[in-house]
């Protein structure tokens, strides 16, 4: 293990497979990072994300050895991780181990997909290219099943509809489908629906009263009227019983409809606070008018409505006015359905037509079709894993060294012919260049660290000359001075390939940029406290002015 000075700090040197290999021994204080965002790096994305075995969204160090595990049981010849290559000759695939035979098996399947079977050398767009073909196959080994798979129509109007009820799964192929658990979920909620359903559709189809309807078919469209007033109608109550309990607890005291424009009250204004007020005012006797003046206008047409369709049949008699005994036997009447329709069952099986759900059911063979198009999809899985793996070994082949060295050790940082994976480009502002810039995801987390890190760190937001593609980076000033530099300033940006960002500085975190601004801070702040508590006196002066000169003229 052979350490080297990079800036002011003893880094691993990683040059060989055998530096790479220590990795897995040295000790997390000796990294130079120990966790970082996918988001930091300049890289291939997938092989980031194959690097992120968790998901979320982070490279850390167990991640970093888990991977470097993964390529010494399959890789023999270990130094292609070190050197440029354009394709991984078979003959590096570590064969003395059952991962490695794998993977050699799953190239010369490529290789002869493409036309190539005396080939010894594969590339990753060769892999690419295969896992493209592969993915606009019905059966792709990804675990989805979508409709295209089928033969039989009715098949595949049964996957379209546990697409509807489930939310599907998008398949590799971007097309929607559905995996083995969701079929299953799809079965189930649609068969408690079903059950559900035929609770109360013996009523409806029967026309009689039941537990379940004890209004007949009437029932639905009469508790959907009950439903729209229930909530408005026990307010009413409770109101009442408040005053009883206190007379000066009543509504009466509420503010009115707020002035719009010109301090007048608009029809508009009016319609807001009378949707927020009782559906009536409160009557001496605690009873609730359904109509004339003493009704709110604002909920008279639903007042109408409970009359006509809910109380008309739940009660023997109705006048002008509802007591709080006469709506308790309303909602005694219509608690049965009530309770039915609480057990519904959670779900979007209602969107399915119900004919075709009873289909799905009786016919169980078109959901045995089902299951094994899904087996065909899995017997293609072993072979899609193959190529994953091997797009993963030449990925990590490609780009792991590099890094590594941008992860344990920032060698790359240091070295004035290269730049960093997690260098975003350059910066020209205020006439000097800024030649690093870290890309920042979260402004306001980076700026509470920044603070105390002693640095002069400017803030650009970048954005396209197009006007699309913007994000935010950070700038160490760590020369020269702070000149012109403040926020609101105009500058141009350049990403590591060149291209061309309009950029704007959003924030500035001021610390000495040289030794000499260092020792001017200390005279920079007393002066700036003097100044400002010279501007607080002229303004407590000139208020008393003012105060003065308006009092002589009154």
């Amino acid at each position: 293990m052979q350490f080297k000075r990079y800036g002011k700090a003893y880094q691993l040197r990683i040059e060989t497979p055998e530096d790479l290999d220590e990795i897995l021994n040295l000790d997390e204080a000796l990294w130079a990072a120990t966790s970082a965002p996918l988001s930091a790096f300049r890289c291939d994305r997938k092989f980031l994300e194959m690097m992120d075995r968790d998901g979320n969204g982070r490279i850390t160090s167990d991640e970093m050895r888990a991977a470097l595990r993964w390529v010494r049981t399959r890789l023999a010849e270990r130094h292609w991780l070190t050197v440029p290559f354009e394709a991984l000759p078979l003959s590096a695939l570590d064969t003395a181990t059952p991962p490695g035979r794998a993977l050699k098996s799953s190239a010369e399947y490529v290789l002869r997909t493409l036309g190539q079977a005396d080939a010894s050398v594969l590339s990753l767009e060769e892999i690419r290219r295969c896992l493209a073909n592969l993915d606009k196959q019905p059966f792709n080994g990804d675990g989805v099943i979508v409709a295209k798979s089928a033969s039989d129509p009715n098949v595949a109007t049964l996957i379209a509809d546990a697409v509807v009820v489930t939310g599907g799964t998008v398949d590799a192929g971007g097309e929607p489908g559905i995996t083995l658990a969701q079929l299953d979920a799809f079965v189930a909620v649609s068969n408690a629906w079903l059950d559900w359903n035929e609770q109360g559709a013996g009523a409806l189809a029967a026309d009689r009263e039941s537990a379940v309807m004890p209004f007949g078919a009437e029932t639905p469209a009469l508790y959907a009227a009950f439903l729209a007033q229930r909530e408005k109608v026990d307010d009413y109550f409770e109101l009442c019983r408040m005053r009883r309990y206190d007379p000066n607890l009543t509504p009466s005291d509420r503010r009115g409809p707020q002035a719009g424009e010109g301090g007048r009250v608009g029809v508009a204004e009016l319609r807001h606070w009378l949707a927020t007020e009782p559906l009536a005012r409160l009557s001496p006797d605690d009873m609730l008018p359904l109509c004339g003046p003493e009704t709110n206008p604002f909920h008279a047409e639903g007042l109408a409505a409970l009359r006509q369709i809910v109380l008309s049949r739940c009660l023997d008699k109705i006048g002008e006015t509802l007591s709080e005994d006469d709506w308790r036997r309303v909602k005694r009447l219509l608690k049965p359905y009530a309770d039915y329709v609480a057990t519904k069952p959670a779900g979007d099986a209602e969107r399915v037509p119900q004919e075709r759900l009873l289909r799905y059911r009786l016919e169980g063979a078109l959901i045995d079709k089902v299951r094994g198009l899904i087996a065909q999809d899995a017997a293609v899985a072993g072979l899609r894993k193959g190529m994953d793996d091997l797009e993963r070994l030449l990925l990590f082949a490609t780009h792991l060294v590099r890094l590594a060295n941008n992860f344990t050790s920032f060698s790359e940082l240091y070295d004035p012919k290269k730049r960093a994976l997690f260098e975003r480009g350059s910066a020209v502002i205020d006439g000097r260049w800024f030649n690093l810039a870290l890309k920042v995801d979260d402004a306001n987390a980076h700026q509470a660290v920044a603070k105390s890190a002693n640095i002069f760190t400017v803030y650009l937001e970048v954005e396209r000359l197009t006007g699309d593609g913007k994000f935010t980076v950070a700038l160490p000033a760590t020369h020269g001075t702070k000149g012109n530099l403040r926020v609101g300033k105009r500058g141009v940006f350049f990403d590591v390939a060149g291209v061309e960002y309009d950029a704007r500085i959003v924030n500035i975190i001021e610390n000495p940029i040289s030794l000499r601004e260092a020792l001017a801070s200390p005279l920079l702040r007393l002066r700036d406290f003097v100044i400002g508590k010279i501007e607080s006196i002229s303004g407590a002066n000139e208020k008393e002015m003012e105060k003065s000169a308006d009092a002589m003229f009154k």
